[in-house]
């Protein structure tokens, strides 16, 4: 049986270490004990004595820092970004972010992860992200699945949305801009984490979406799984390792298993 992480790497976010404050080195431990190869944490438990080498550097082959909504590129954890070699990756939403900090990834040339986030339309994420681009910021994806079912079921069909993730997908492809996935599965469209469920064991279509990322060869850099417990996140990184859901063991999808 085939490791699906020897397609696409995974990694796990700082939320699995919630009950513990969202704590860097806990989130270390957590991703250890998983033994996956990319982590991402949160600026606000940045910590100015944190061994930024010994604890990821020579660790992890990714690593990203989730930018909060009040994000100031004034931050220390910014001037700190000249001591690294490998700048990491830094997440913004897509509602948060702002022009102040376009003009400073512009500048500073620093990674920048556009991650979809509003209400509003349903192509609004995809029009600014391709803006971003040809602003010539050094972007890459960050594709919540999960989020664009919550923000516009209802409003668009199940269809309409994923045909869009997919569209979204391919002109990523295009112009090889990296994407991230945020991963969670859900077992109804209500945004709360009580209806959390380990992937493929929920109604999202992520058998058809990483089916057609590995098939199509969408430059997918990573799966980042955002539960906030533990089992969730190890049943579904083994779940991603070392299964291969067909379309009928996952009577509960109501998704096409094509665009």
């Amino acid at each position: 049986m085939i490791k699906r992480e020897k397609f696409i790497p995974i990694g796990i976010a700082s939320s699995v270490a919630k009950a513990s404050g969202f704590d860097w080195m806990k989130t270390i431990e957590i991703a250890n004990k998983l033994n996956v190869s990319v982590i991402q944490l949160h600026l606000n438990q940045f910590k100015p004595e944190f061994n930024w080498q010994l604890n990821l550097a020579e660790r992890f082959k990714q690593i990203y820092i989730h930018l909060p909504a009040d994000f100031n590129y004034k931050h220390p954890f910014v001037a700190s970004l000249k001591n690294i070699p490998n700048a990491p990756l830094l997440i913004q939403h897509e509602r948060y972010l702002n022009r102040d900090d376009i003009d400073f990834f512009i500048a500073s040339r620093l990674p920048l992860g556009f991650e979809n986030d509003q209400q509003n339309y349903l192509y609004g994420y995809f029009d600014q992200l391709k803006k971003l681009h040809y602003l010539g910021l050094n972007i890459a994806a960050v594709i919540d699945l999960p989020r664009f079912y919550h923000q516009f079921i209802g409003k668009q069909d199940e269809k309409e949305i994923y045909n869009h993730i997919l569209n979204v997908l391919t002109w990523c492809k295009s112009l090889q801009i990296s994407v991230i996935m945020h991963t969670i599965d859900i077992a109804d469209y209500q945004p709360k984490q009580a209806s959390w469920t380990p992937i493929f064991e929920g109604i999202l279509p992520w058998k058809e979406v990483l089916t057609f990322s590995i098939k199509e060869s969408i430059p997918v850099k990573s799966i980042i799984f955002e539960y906030e417990d533990f089992p969730n996140m190890e049943k579904s990184i083994c779940c991603l390792l070392y299964t291969s859901p067909s379309p009928r063991d996952r009577t509960r999808s109501r998704m096409p298993s094509s665009a």
